[in-house]
Protein backbone atom coordinates (compact mmCIF):
# COMPACT_ATOMS: atom_id res chain seq x y z
CA UNK A 1 0.00 0.00 0.00
CA UNK A 2 1.57 3.33 -0.87
CA UNK A 3 0.66 5.32 2.42
CA UNK A 4 2.66 8.11 1.40
CA UNK A 5 0.36 9.14 -1.48
CA UNK A 6 -1.33 11.20 1.20
CA UNK A 7 1.19 12.61 3.14
CA UNK A 8 2.24 15.91 2.55
CA UNK A 9 3.36 17.85 0.40
CA UNK A 10 0.71 16.51 -1.41
CA UNK A 11 0.44 15.53 -5.09
CA UNK A 12 -1.59 16.52 -7.73
CA UNK A 13 -2.86 12.77 -7.92
CA UNK A 14 -3.39 12.88 -3.98
CA UNK A 15 -5.39 16.43 -4.36
CA UNK A 16 -7.01 14.83 -7.22
CA UNK A 17 -8.69 11.59 -5.18
CA UNK A 18 -9.22 13.62 -2.34
CA UNK A 19 -11.80 15.51 -4.21
CA UNK A 20 -13.22 12.40 -5.52
CA UNK A 21 -13.33 10.59 -2.54
CA UNK A 22 -15.14 14.21 -0.80
CA UNK A 23 -18.01 13.77 -3.90
CA UNK A 24 -18.15 9.79 -4.51
CA UNK A 25 -16.36 8.13 -1.48
CA UNK A 26 -17.39 7.32 2.01
CA UNK A 27 -15.62 5.92 4.95
CA UNK A 28 -16.85 2.89 6.37
CA UNK A 29 -15.11 0.77 10.13
CA UNK A 30 -12.17 0.08 8.77
CA UNK A 31 -12.54 0.94 5.00
CA UNK A 32 -12.26 3.43 2.17
CA UNK A 33 -15.24 2.87 -0.36
CA UNK A 34 -15.93 4.50 -3.97
CA UNK A 35 -18.92 3.33 -5.92
CA UNK A 36 -19.34 3.80 -9.61
CA UNK A 37 -21.65 2.85 -12.31
CA UNK A 38 -20.50 0.57 -14.28
CA UNK A 39 -19.41 1.94 -17.22
CA UNK A 40 -16.87 3.81 -15.07
CA UNK A 41 -15.02 0.72 -13.56
CA UNK A 42 -11.96 1.67 -15.14
CA UNK A 43 -11.77 5.02 -12.64
CA UNK A 44 -11.97 2.67 -9.87
CA UNK A 45 -8.57 0.71 -11.07
CA UNK A 46 -6.68 4.06 -11.04
CA UNK A 47 -7.84 4.21 -7.33
CA UNK A 48 -6.34 1.00 -6.81
CA UNK A 49 -2.89 2.34 -9.18
CA UNK A 50 -2.51 5.65 -7.36
CA UNK A 51 -2.53 3.25 -4.07
CA UNK A 52 -0.66 0.92 -5.23
CA UNK A 53 -3.20 -1.74 -4.16
CA UNK A 54 -4.20 -4.81 -5.49
CA UNK A 55 -7.44 -5.08 -4.14
CA UNK A 56 -10.20 -6.48 -6.46
CA UNK A 57 -13.51 -4.60 -7.88
CA UNK A 58 -16.72 -5.94 -7.07
CA UNK A 59 -19.27 -6.06 -9.66
CA UNK A 60 -23.23 -5.36 -7.75
CA UNK A 61 -25.55 -5.99 -9.85
CA UNK A 62 -29.49 -4.96 -9.93
CA UNK A 63 -28.48 -2.59 -7.50
CA UNK A 64 -31.49 0.47 -6.65
CA UNK A 65 -30.26 3.57 -7.46
CA UNK A 66 -31.65 7.50 -7.88
CA UNK A 67 -31.87 6.68 -11.71
CA UNK A 68 -34.06 2.92 -11.23
CA UNK A 69 -31.95 -0.74 -11.31
CA UNK A 70 -28.31 -0.48 -12.43
CA UNK A 71 -24.97 -2.04 -12.20
CA UNK A 72 -22.33 -0.62 -9.99
CA UNK A 73 -19.08 -1.22 -9.59
CA UNK A 74 -17.35 -1.64 -5.88
CA UNK A 75 -13.89 -0.33 -5.08
CA UNK A 76 -13.30 -1.35 -1.10
CA UNK A 77 -9.84 -0.89 0.54
CA UNK A 78 -9.60 -2.07 4.16
CA UNK A 79 -7.03 -0.07 5.81
CA UNK A 80 -7.33 1.51 8.99
CA UNK A 81 -4.22 3.87 8.73
CA UNK A 82 -5.59 5.29 5.33
CA UNK A 83 -8.88 5.91 6.52
CA UNK A 84 -7.10 7.94 9.62
CA UNK A 85 -5.65 9.54 6.71
CA UNK A 86 -7.97 10.77 5.11
CA UNK A 87 -9.96 11.96 8.43
CA UNK A 88 -6.66 14.19 9.25
CA UNK A 89 -7.31 15.74 5.68
CA UNK A 90 -10.49 16.47 6.33
CA UNK A 91 -12.60 13.57 5.42
CA UNK A 92 -14.65 11.98 7.46
CA UNK A 93 -17.68 9.25 8.29
CA UNK A 94 -21.41 10.59 7.62
CA UNK A 95 -20.31 13.50 5.39
CA UNK A 96 -22.79 13.34 3.03
CA UNK A 97 -24.55 16.79 4.71
CA UNK A 98 -21.40 18.27 6.21
CA UNK A 99 -19.04 18.15 3.56
CA UNK A 100 -16.51 20.85 2.40
CA UNK A 101 -13.58 22.20 0.74
CA UNK A 102 -10.58 20.75 2.67
CA UNK A 103 -8.30 22.80 3.98
CA UNK A 104 -5.52 24.24 2.04
CA UNK A 105 -6.83 23.15 -0.98
CA UNK A 106 -9.67 25.57 -1.35
CA UNK A 107 -9.20 27.22 -4.76
CA UNK A 108 -6.66 23.93 -6.04
CA UNK A 109 -7.75 22.81 -9.56
CA UNK A 110 -6.88 19.27 -9.05
CA UNK A 111 -8.90 18.98 -6.30
CA UNK A 112 -11.90 20.55 -7.75
CA UNK A 113 -11.46 18.27 -10.82
CA UNK A 114 -11.85 15.02 -8.81
CA UNK A 115 -15.09 16.95 -6.93
CA UNK A 116 -16.50 17.50 -10.27
CA UNK A 117 -15.71 13.95 -12.00
CA UNK A 118 -17.54 12.60 -8.50
CA UNK A 119 -20.46 15.11 -7.99
CA UNK A 120 -20.51 16.86 -11.48
CA UNK A 121 -21.38 17.33 -14.64
CA UNK A 122 -20.38 18.39 -18.20
CA UNK A 123 -22.36 18.98 -20.50
CA UNK A 124 -22.32 19.94 -24.56
CA UNK A 125 -26.37 21.54 -25.48
CA UNK A 126 -27.47 22.83 -28.26
CA UNK A 127 -29.77 25.53 -27.26
CA UNK A 128 -32.88 26.27 -29.37
CA UNK A 129 -31.54 23.95 -32.40
CA UNK A 130 -29.50 26.99 -33.40
CA UNK A 131 -26.25 26.62 -32.01
CA UNK A 132 -23.63 24.29 -29.45
CA UNK A 133 -23.38 25.39 -25.42
CA UNK A 134 -20.81 24.00 -22.41
CA UNK A 135 -22.20 24.03 -19.24
CA UNK A 136 -20.50 22.36 -16.23
CA UNK A 137 -22.74 22.36 -13.00
CA UNK A 138 -22.37 20.87 -9.43
CA UNK A 139 -24.11 19.63 -6.64
CA UNK A 140 -23.89 18.61 -3.07
CA UNK A 141 -23.90 20.38 0.50
CA UNK A 142 -24.02 24.25 0.84
CA UNK A 143 -20.23 24.46 1.51
CA UNK A 144 -18.55 22.29 -1.54
CA UNK A 145 -21.17 24.22 -3.85
CA UNK A 146 -19.93 27.81 -3.12
CA UNK A 147 -16.89 26.70 -2.90
CA UNK A 148 -16.70 25.83 -6.43
CA UNK A 149 -18.58 28.46 -6.94
CA UNK A 150 -15.90 30.93 -5.61
CA UNK A 151 -12.98 28.99 -7.54
CA UNK A 152 -15.44 29.96 -11.09
CA UNK A 153 -15.54 33.24 -9.89
CA UNK A 154 -11.92 33.55 -9.43
CA UNK A 155 -10.83 31.88 -12.69
CA UNK A 156 -13.39 33.05 -14.39
CA UNK A 157 -14.53 36.04 -13.17
CA UNK A 158 -18.40 37.80 -14.38
CA UNK A 159 -20.04 40.88 -13.86
CA UNK A 160 -23.38 39.16 -13.61
CA UNK A 161 -22.92 36.51 -10.59
CA UNK A 162 -24.71 32.98 -10.76
CA UNK A 163 -26.74 31.73 -8.30
CA UNK A 164 -26.16 28.81 -6.40
CA UNK A 165 -29.79 26.98 -6.35
CA UNK A 166 -31.59 24.60 -3.45
CA UNK A 167 -33.34 21.71 -3.68
CA UNK A 168 -34.23 20.78 0.03
CA UNK A 169 -30.46 19.65 1.30
CA UNK A 170 -28.93 19.77 -2.08
CA UNK A 171 -27.45 23.09 -3.13
CA UNK A 172 -26.31 23.26 -6.99
CA UNK A 173 -24.50 25.82 -8.92
CA UNK A 174 -23.52 25.68 -13.11
CA UNK A 175 -21.50 27.90 -15.01
CA UNK A 176 -22.30 28.02 -19.33
CA UNK A 177 -20.89 29.49 -22.00
CA UNK A 178 -17.01 30.97 -22.67
CA UNK A 179 -16.70 30.89 -19.10
CA UNK A 180 -17.63 26.99 -18.84
CA UNK A 181 -15.42 26.11 -22.06
CA UNK A 182 -12.60 28.15 -19.74
CA UNK A 183 -13.28 27.29 -16.78
CA UNK A 184 -13.00 23.22 -18.33
CA UNK A 185 -9.74 24.15 -20.31
CA UNK A 186 -7.86 24.90 -16.98
CA UNK A 187 -9.61 22.21 -14.23
CA UNK A 188 -8.53 19.57 -17.37
CA UNK A 189 -5.27 20.07 -18.62
CA UNK A 190 -3.21 18.03 -20.62
CA UNK A 191 -1.98 14.82 -19.10
CA UNK A 192 -4.18 15.16 -15.73
CA UNK A 193 -5.58 12.45 -13.89
CA UNK A 194 -9.08 12.45 -14.39
CA UNK A 195 -12.97 10.21 -15.42
CA UNK A 196 -12.23 9.49 -18.81
CA UNK A 197 -15.93 10.30 -20.03
CA UNK A 198 -15.83 13.75 -18.37
CA UNK A 199 -12.36 14.11 -19.70
CA UNK A 200 -13.37 13.57 -23.19
CA UNK A 201 -16.31 16.47 -23.15
CA UNK A 202 -13.90 18.71 -21.47
CA UNK A 203 -11.71 17.99 -24.48
CA UNK A 204 -14.23 18.75 -26.81
CA UNK A 205 -15.30 21.75 -25.32
CA UNK A 206 -12.12 23.43 -27.13
CA UNK A 207 -13.66 23.23 -30.12
CA UNK A 208 -16.61 24.97 -29.42
CA UNK A 209 -17.80 28.96 -30.05
CA UNK A 210 -20.39 29.44 -27.47
CA UNK A 211 -22.62 31.65 -27.68
CA UNK A 212 -23.49 33.62 -24.28
CA UNK A 213 -26.44 32.48 -22.10
CA UNK A 214 -27.48 35.26 -19.64
CA UNK A 215 -29.27 32.64 -16.89
CA UNK A 216 -25.86 31.07 -16.11
CA UNK A 217 -23.74 34.39 -15.57
CA UNK A 218 -21.68 33.70 -18.84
Amino acid sequence: MNYSLFEHPLSPEAKYWLGFILADGYLCGNTVNIKLGIKDKDHLQKFFDSLENKSKIYILKDIQTTFGIATSAWARVKSPRLVQQLQVLGIDYRKSLIAKPLIGLEYDIDFWRGVIDGDGSLRIRTMHHKYTYCEVAICGTEAVVQGFANLALLLVPTPHIPKITRRKNIYGFAVGGSRATKLLSLLYYQDCLALNRKQEIAILTKGIINHEYRRYGS
